[in-house]
């Protein structure tokens, strides 16, 4: 088997799989060497002679993460000027959105009543 047939597709991000999706291009980064600049954990060095690795690091970075959205969310982070600012804007949005959503099953779990009294007879 070569390397082609061992490319495993990833999906797309939209508004309904974003925990799967932020653990596949999670690891794609961490494979690429390109995580600790999409979290912001690895900053733009002050030295000028390191800026340029930076900005391609950075640049293969937002390439990861756009091509593999649909347009709903790619309408969130076009405004982004590097990948921890996409990042961001994507954790706020689509975590703050799974927070909730789990929130509101538990909450409509526990409001669950049973009503058919007819259960003994």
């Amino acid at each position: 088997m070569d390397a082609a047939q061992c490319l495993v597709t990833v999906n797309r991000l939209n508004n309904n799989n974003w925990n799967v999706w932020k653990f596949q291009i999670k690891v794609i980064l961490m494979a690429k060497g390109l995580y600790d600049i999409t979290t912001g954990n690895e900053k733009e060095p002050a030295e000028v002679d390191l800026k340029a690795s930076w900005k391609l690091k950075d640049a293969k970075a937002q390439e990861a993460l756009v091509t593999r959205m649909e347009e709903g969310p790619l309408s969130h982070v076009m405004q982004c000027v590097n990948a921890a600012e996409m990042w961001a804007k994507l954790e706020s949005i689509y975590d703050r959105k799974s927070d909730v959503s789990t929130h509101l099953l538990n909450e409509q779990f526990y409001n669950l009543k049973f009503e058919n009294d007819d259960i003994i007879k």
